[in-house]
């Protein structure tokens, strides 16, 4: 990352962060000075992650949860505002995706990823934007995907959230942005973490074909995310909200020709 923020006294939640694209999120917000709540389900790396902080003078924060439990959101918002105080905030990035195909769906998976990524940061967003309307104002940024914009084989319920979430993105900034509350959504296409690598360069030609889709020729960094995140979190991004930035390479640009 090129660009140098300055998140100098503020103080951050990101979903999903022990690992991946979370966890690029919350080091880039660490290292630019912010306080940041990191949450997952690990409590071995939660624990290594925050010896890790400390060692490089970070200020982290750490909370377990599954966030299918609606006990367990709200367990995890009070944990956060309680020993970080106001939150400026919230990066909704934990999603997970059950592939079934349409005509064999069951409703175990469907309601375990409708909760994850769908559910979970509706409600997290109504828990911590109370604190950011009395302190005057806030950012939201939900991760979303290529897949809340174009369908992919069997992804019924993956697609069906992250729509969802472009959705509620937009009611949520009409609602909140009397409050100076802003709230976004990113669309990563395929991003290479540590699993993404693991799963795409276990089939080149599967990767070269989908790769081919993409006028750019590639899959996207994590790091890359994560800049596109800070951008809209900062007050570069002072008056946009309700919007749905794609990361994807040009992949829909020419969708429809």
């Amino acid at each position: 990352m090129n660009i140098k923020w300055d998140f100098t006294g503020r103080n951050y939640v990101v979903t999903g962060s022990t690992r991946g694209i979370g966890f690029e999120i919350a080091m880039q917000l660490m290292a630019a000075g912010a306080a940041v709540g990191i949450t997952g389900r690990d409590s071995g790396r939660l624990a290594e992650i925050e010896e890790d902080c400390r060692d490089k003078g970070y200020k982290c924060f750490t909370a377990g949860a599954d966030l299918t439990r609606a006990s367990d959101l709200t367990t995890l918002a009070d944990s956060f505002i309680n020993r970080m105080g106001c939150i400026d905030g919230l990066v909704n990035n934990a999603g997970i995706n059950i592939l079934e195909p349409a005509d064999g769906l069951s409703l175990e998976a469907v309601e375990k990823v409708i909760k994850t990524n769908l559910t979970a940061p509706m409600i997290l967003t109504s828990l911590f934007t109370a604190g950011m309307k009395k302190q005057g104002g806030g950012s939201v940024v939900n991760v979303a995907s290529l897949s809340s914009k174009t369908a992919f084989m069997n992804h019924s319920a993956y697609c069906a959230s992250k729509e969802g979430l472009l959705g509620y993105t937009k009611v949520a900034a009409m609602e909140l942005g009397s409050h100076n509350i802003r709230v976004n959504s990113v669309g990563p296409t395929v991003v290479l973490t540590e699993l993404g690598k693991r799963d795409w360069n276990a089939d080149p030609e599967k990767r070269k074909h989908m790769e081919g889709f993409i006028p750019l020729n590639r899959f996207v960094e994590p790091e890359e995310v994560a800049s596109a995140v800070l951008f809209l979190l900062s007050d570069e991004a002072a008056m946009i909200s309700g919007e749905f930035m794609l990361i994807d390479g040009g992949y829909m640009a020419g969708k429809g020709i």
